[in-house]
């Protein structure tokens, strides 16, 4: 039997990169649950949302681009909008041009709780990778790198329409 040292094993790596991120992500989950029974019964949904809002605060967001990020129909959307109005989080503001169209932004509370959020979501993933050598950072980087472009190409493929070959 050999002995091999963390640092050199790529699979004792891997190992250590899948317990941090397994940490990381229970500690996101004891956090939105907190959120979800203290707050303002925020669904994953809804968090998602207010996330989305916080990072275009210089401007307002359609309903489509919502529907959008949230990989959502735009009916679904616009009631996730309509129940974070109604809990004072966004505004629902009507086109000008034309009222068909329903632009949402966040409201001061809005903002409190996506700040808030923001960073009780990332204060364990930030724990986790503290405890971590900077060569190891690199190697989460590195990994997380390759896997969201493997992510990005699922996605694109999903959402090409598929080529129906049978003819009736």
């Amino acid at each position: 039997m050999v002995a091999t040292n963390s640092h050199t094993c790529p699979e004792a790596d891997n190992r250590e990169i899948y317990a941090l991120f397994r940490n990381a992500s229970q500690g996101n989950i004891r956090v939105f649950k907190l959120f979800h029974a203290l707050s303002h019964d925020l669904s994953l949904t809804k968090i998602r949302a207010l996330m989305y809002l916080e990072q275009h605060l210089s401007g307002t967001r359609s309903i489509g681009e919502l529907a959008k990020e949230l990989a959502s129909s735009l009916g679904w959307a616009s009631r996730i909008a309509c129940e974070l109005s109604m809990e004072g989080l966004i505004d629902c503001i009507r086109d000008r041009r034309d009222r068909r169209l329903v632009h949402v932004k966040l409201t001061e509370k809005g903002i409190r709780t996506a700040r808030l959020l923001s960073a009780n979501l990332q204060r364990p993933v930030v724990d986790a990778l503290s405890e971590v050598p900077p060569e190891q950072r690199t190697l989460i980087s590195q990994f997380l790198q390759q896997f969201t472009i493997e992510l990005n190409r699922q996605a694109a493929e999903m959402s090409m329409p598929r080529q129906n070959s049978a003819r009736l």
